[in-house]
C-alpha cells in the first residue's frame, strides 16, 4: 500500500499532467507506463550487462553504439533514461519526441508481435518541454524513494495507486489485481514448464508475468537450460485477450520488460465468436470482469447452452470450461453471487463444476480487496476440467486480512498475520495437514447465510462454531423446516470426515 511520501509524490506528479493539460485520466496512466517503461529498459540492460560480466559472457546491449531511428542515425547511449534525464529542457524533449518514443515502439524486431502490433498507434502527448522535464524529475524522485523501501511489490503498489484515480475503473474494469491475491493463485496452481497459460481478460497482464516470474523462481534451469523449453516459454505459453488497447499496450509492455519476447497479446472479446480457442489451454489463471454491459447477441452459443444468462461471471465460468484441455486446471476470482445466487443460471454453472469436473477448492477474500474500484465480495475458485466429475472433498478456506481475529473461540489470535496473501482455514489445528480428518476437530461448521427457498430471503446465520443448530433458529415458512433439517443431517455427516465437506454442501444445497 503506498503511504506517505511516495503517496505526496505521486500526487505531485499527477498534478503536473493535470495543470499540464493532459485531463484524460486514462491518458495520464499511459503516458507515465510509456516513461517507467523507458526507465525500465534502462535499468534492465544496465542489470543484464553487469549478469554477463560477472559470468564472463558477450553481452550486446539493446541501445547499442548506433541506433536506426527511421532514416537518421543516432548514438544509442543518449536513447538511456540515465544519460538523456541530465538534458537541458529542449534538448530533452527533442530527444524524447523524436528520437526515444520511435525507438521504444520499434524496438520489437518482429512486426507481427503483441508489442509491434499495439505501441503501432501509440502517441506521445506531453505537450511542452517544460512538462517532460518536470514529469522526468519527478519520476526520478520517485524511483528514489522506491529503491530506499527496499519492498518488492512497490512497484506494483505505485501502479495500482496510479490506476485508482481512473474514475471509470470500475465501469470498465480496469484496475489492477492485488500482488499478493495474485501471487498466491499463481503458487497454488504451481505452472509447470510445458503449460500453456491463457488469461481471456488481461489487462496489464498481470497474471502472465506473474506466472513467468514463478517459473524463472522455480524452474529456471530446467527451462532456460534446455532450447526447446526456452522458446516454448518465450513463444508460445502465455496468451492474454482485452478489448482495450491501452490495456493490451500496458500489457505487452510489462511482458517485454519481464524478458518474455513473443506473447501472445491479443484484441478479442473473449465472449463472442471472435474466440475460437477450444480445449487448447493447459491453464487459465483469471478475474473477469463481473459487471457492466453485455451485448447478449454476440454471446458465443456454446456459451449460452451450458448457462443461459447475461451475467459475466457465469458466461466466463462457462468459457474457461470451453478453452481448457482435458486435465487442464483454472484458478479465478468470482463474486460470492457465483456461490450463493439462487437463479438457474447460477445452479447450472455450479452444477456443472461440481458433478462434470472436479472442484478442488474455494478461498474466500476479505470484503473491500477490489475497492475503490468495486465492493462486491469475492472468492478465488479453483477447479480441474475432467468431463467426467470427480469432485469430492473441496477445500475451504478463507484469505485473512492483518488483524483479523480468527479461528475458534478456544484458540482465537488478534496478532497481525505478517502476510496479508496468507490463509487461515476455519477449525484447523496447528501444523495440521491440509488432508486431515483433524481439521473438523468434535464441532460442526456452519455456512454463514442460507436462503429460504421459498421465500427467497436471508435467514439468519447460525453460529459458525456450534455443535449443534441453535435453538433460536426458528421457521416462519412451512417448506424450511424439513429442508433445514435434512440438510443439517447431510451436513453432520459430511463434517464428520474433512472440512472439504464444506463448500460441497453449500453446492448440494443449490443444484438439487
Amino acid at each position: 500500500m503506498i503511504t506517505g511520501e511516495l503517496k505526496n509524490k505521486i500526487n505531485a506528479l499527477w498534478e503536473i499532467f493535470w495543470t499540464g493539460g493532459i485531463t484524460n485520466p486514462l491518458d495520464v496512466v499511459e503516458q507515465m507506463t510509456y516513461l517507467m517503461f523507458i526507465h525500465d529498459l534502462d535499468e534492465t540492460d544496465n542489470l543484464r550487462a553487469k549478469e554477463s560480466a560477472m559470468l564472463g559472457l558477450p553481452y550486446k546491449s539493446m541501445f547499442g553504439e548506433e541506433v536506426q531511428i527511421g532514416e537518421r542515425t543516432v548514438p544509442g547511449n543518449q536513447l538511456k533514461w540515465s544519460v538523456f534525464h541530465d538534458f537541458p529542457a529542449g534538448k530533452m524533449y527533442t530527444v524524447v519526441q523524436e528520437q526515444v518514443f520511435p525507438f521504444i515502439k520499434n524496438l520489437h524486431g518482429d512486426k507481427g508481435s503483441a508489442y509491434a502490433k499495439y505501441m503501432d498507434d501509440a502517441i506521445f502527448k506531453i505537450p511542452t518541454p517544460l512538462m517532460l522535464d518536470k514529469v522526468v524529475t519527478a519520476l526520478d524522485e520517485i524511483y528514489a524513494q522506491m529503491a530506499q523501501l527496499r519492498d518488492g511489490d512497490v512497484r506494483g503498489d505505485v501502479y495500482e495507486f496510479l490506476l485508482s484515480k481512473i474514475a471509470t475503473a470500475g465501469v470498465n474494469g480496469q484496475f489492477r489485481t492485488p500482488r499478493h491475491i495474485i501471487k498466491m493463485m499463481v503458487e497454488l496452481m504451481a505452472p509447470g514448464p510445458d503449460e500453456v497459460i491463457c488469461d481471456p481478460a488481461c489487462g496489464t497482464s498481470g497474471f502472465l508475468v506473474a506466472a513467468g516470474e514463478y517459473l524463472k523462481a522455480n524452474r529456471k534451469e530446467e527451462i532456460f537450460f534446455n532450447r526447446e523449453k526456452k522458446a516454448h516459454y518465450m513463444n508460445a505459453m502465455f496468451h492474454g485477450f482485452d478489448m482495450d488497447r491501452t490495456m493490451l499496450r500496458i500489457g505487452a509492455m510489462n511482458m517485454m520488460t519481464h524478458g518474455v519476447d513473443n506473447p501472445t497479446i491479443e484484441y478479442r472479446d473473449s465472449l463472442s465468436d471472435q474466440n475460437p480457442d477450444r480445449e487448447k489451454y493447459s491453464l487459465i489463471l483469471a478475474n473477469p470482469p463481473f459487471k457492466g454491459s453485455l451485448d447478449a447477441d454476440i454471446v458465443s452459443a456454446d456459451l449460452l447452452k451450458l448457462c443461459k444468462t447475461k451475467k459475466t461471471e457465469l458466461l466466463f465460468l462457462a468459457l474457461f470450461l470451453k478453452m481448457l484441455k482435458v486435465g487442464g486446471r483454472c484458478a479465478c476470482i468470482v463474486p460470492d453471487g457465483v456461490l450463493f445466487g439462487s437463479s438457474k443460471a447460477h445452479r447450472d454453472i455450479r452444477r456443472e463444476l461440481v458433478d462434470n469436473h472436479r472442484l478442488e477448492a474455494v478461498i474466500s477474500m476479505p470484503s473491500g480487496v477490489f475497492k475503490p474500484y468495486a465492493g462486491v465480495s469475492t472468492g478465488v475458485l479453483i477447479f480441474t476440467k475432467t468431463g467426467h466429475g470427480g469432485t469430492g472433498s473441496t477445500i475451504c478456506g478463507r484469505m485473512a486480512s492483518p488483524w483479523m481475529i480468527s479461528g475458534p473461540p478456544w484458540r482465537r489470535t488478534t496478532s497481525p498475520i505478517s502476510s496479508p496473501g496468507s490463509m487461515t482455514w476455519p477449525g484447523r489445528r496447528p501444523g495440521s495437514a491440509p488432508s486431515s480428518p483433524s481439521w473438523c476437530p468434535g464441532r460442526r461448521l456452519w455456512r454463514m447465510a442460507t436462503i429460504c427457498p421459498s421465500t427467497s430471503t436471508k435467514r439468519p446465520s447460525m453460529s459458525p462454531w456450534s455443535t449443534r443448530p441453535p435453538a433460536r433458529f426458528s421457521s416462519s415458512c412451512a417448506s424450511w423446516k424439513p429442508r433445514f433439517r435434512r440438510d443439517w443431517r447431510n451436513w453432520r455427516g459430511w463434517c464428520d470426515g474433512e472440512i472439504g465437506g464444506h463448500f460441497y454442501n453449500i453446492f448440494w444445497w443449490n443444484t438439487r
